[in-house]
């Protein structure tokens, strides 16, 4: 088999049939399966998901690293893309479908400059599809929904990427911030599209989840302060949100939007606790 130009990054904790449909996904890009493999992490996965797809006839080449203990997003998606071969990496996470065009379009980009390319999601959900298009995507836009980036430049902003305390939010966020502030420029391949299967947090309430993420988002403000603003944890912001959250908005909002609002609210709490208890970092 040709070595792979491309290696799709996904770590896994169970959700085998989204896996399976990836997969499927996979089988079907016009970049040719010669051209790709997956790097499936089996990040403790209860279902055992790695020895099912290993099960299966795959067109490309798939490898399965498992870990015995759950490790972090960050962390999983590392020891995938240490263990890659292919040049590039592309971040996409189990649940999410890319269109059968979708690799070949981030690699014309990629053979035109060296950069992050950040492609389209519609995010299917519950309630019903919405799309999101790569226009001009920034830092935060980098995640493992739908980025593609050289292998080299992971691993050499790996000593860089800041460490998050919390288990749950930012570790996209972290990546992103690593490599804009290694120069490399994040654009947007608006004609690659990726389906996303699931509710967003933001929509599904979950009060833990949103105290997590804001208070990771807080300890990486400390670190590139001109991220602040964008993370939605300047003091100023936490000043007006203050007030925002307060009586009687607060209960406005949870009558209109009430997930919505609980996961906003706990994501306010979360980066308060952190600017009170954390130590500043390192400034960028």
């Amino acid at each position: 088999m040709t070595k792979p130009w491309l290696s799709v990054i996904t770590p896994s904790a169970g959700r085998r049939a989204l896996v399976e449909r990836k997969l499927a996904a996979l089988g079907r890009q016009t970049l040719g399966p010669d051209r790709i493999e997956m790097v499936l992490v089996d990040n403790a996965c209860p279902e055992a998901v790695g020895d099912a797809v290993e099960a299966g006839q795959w067109p490309f080449r798939l490898r399965v690293l498992r870990s015995a203990r759950r490790l972090s997003a960050a962390d999983a998606r590392m020891l995938a893309g240490e263990a890659a071969t292919g040049r590039w990496l592309w971040l996409s996470d189990d649940d999410c479908e890319p269109a059968a065009d979708a690799a070949a379009i981030h690699l014309r980009r990629h053979e035109r400059e060296r950069c992050v390319s950040v492609g389209s999601v519609r995010f299917v959900e519950p309630s019903g599809v919405r799309a999101w298009r790569a226009a001009r995507p920034g830092f935060a836009q980098v995640t493992g929904v739908n980025t593609v980036l050289a292998r080299a430049d992971l691993l050499a902003v790996r000593p860089h990427i800041v460490r998050l305390p919390r288990p749950y939010g930012g570790e996209d966020t972290a990546l992103g911030l690593a490599l804009a502030a290694a120069g490399l420029p994040i654009v947007g391949v608006p004609a690659a599209w990726v389906d996303h299967h699931g509710p967003d947090p933001r929509r599904g309430g979950d009060a833990r989840k949103g105290f997590e993420a804001g208070f990771n988002a807080t300890i990486l403000a400390a670190h590139y302060r001109h991220a602040a603003w964008a993370l939605g944890v300047h003091p100023l912001q936490l000043a007006l949100k203050r007030v925002a959250f307060g009586a009687p908005l607060l209960p406005l909002w949870r009558a209109v939007a009430a997930r919505t609002a609980d996961f906003e609210y706990a994501y306010y709490q979360g980066s308060r606790s952190a600017w009170r208890t954390q130590a500043p970092g390192r400034r960028a």
